[in-house]
C-alpha cells in the first residue's frame, strides 16, 4: 500500500546499539559471529512506515510483520500510545533516515506499561531465516530479546501454542504465568535461576 505521507514530521529510525548474530559461512554449514544493528523505529516517520509497510508485503506469509505495520499505522493516524515502540534489527550499517525493507532481518513491538514493565506484542524474524534448514542468519529474535531484557525489569508476552515458540522463550528465562500455557513472564530475578 502506498501512502500519502506527506504531512507528517520526519523524526527517522534511531541506532540503538549493535548486536551479534551469526552468519553462515558460504559453501559450508558453519557459523561464524557477525554484528547488525539494533534500531528503533519511529511510527511517525514516513520512511519507517513505508519500510514497515514494505516488510509486511514482502514477508507476505507472516501476519506479525502486518500487525506491526497496522499498529504503527494506527499511531501514524494520530492514534497516540507514547508507551508504544518498535524495533528491528537490520544488516544496514547506516544512514537509517531511510531503512532498507529489504535489509530488516527481525521486527518487534511492545508497550511499556508501567516503568521497566513491557508487554511484548510481536518478535518476527524474516521468515526466510525461520522456515530454512540452513537459514543466512541465525540468533536475530534472541538478539532482540536479549536487549529487551537490558532495558526492562520485566516482560509479559502471550506465546503462539507452537511448541517450538515456548521453547524460545523457555531458552531465555521466560516462565508461564497462568494456567493458559501461553502467557509468559520474565523478570530480571529470573536470570540468576538455574
Amino acid at each position: 500500500m502506498k501512502i500519502n505521507y506527506s504531512h507528517k514530521q520526519n523524526f527517522q529510525a534511531s541506532w540503538v546499539k549493535d548486536v551479534e548474530i551469526a552468519k553462515l559461512i558460504p559453501n559450508t554449514k558453519n557459523y561464524a559471529a557477525c554484528d547488525a544493528r539494533l534500531v528503533r523505529l519511529n511510527p511517525h516517520d514516513k520512511f519507517d512506515l513505508q519500510a514497515l509497510d514494505d516488510v509486511a508485503n514482502t514477508w507476505e506469509y507472516d501476519k506479525f510483520s502486518v500487525n506491526i505495520f497496522n499498529n504503527a499505522f494506527d499511531i501514524y493516524k494520530g492514534i497516540e500510545d507514547p508507551q508504544y515502540q518498535i524495533y528491528a534489527i537490520t544488516k544496514q550499517k547506516d544512514n537509517f533516515n531511510i531503512l532498507n525493507p529489504d535489509d530488516i532481518l527481525a521486527l518487534s513491538d511492545l508497550n511499556e506499561h508501567y516503568k521497566n514493565k513491557a508487554y511484548l506484542l510481536h518478535i518476527q524474524v524474516k521468515p526466510d531465516y525461520v522456515y530454512s534448514n540452513l537459514p543466512e542468519f541465525k540468533g536475530i529474535g534472541s538478539a532482540i530479546i536479549e536487549y529487551l531484557k537490558e532495558i526492562f525489569s520485566q516482560i509479559n508476552l502471550r506465546s503462539s501454542p507452537e511448541l517450538s515458540v515456548k521453547n524460545f522463550y523457555k531458552k531465555h528465562k521466560f516462565q508461564n504465568y497462568t494456567n493458559s500455557k501461553t502467557e509468559f513472564v520474565w523478570q530480571k530475578s529470573f536470570e540468576n535461576q538455574q
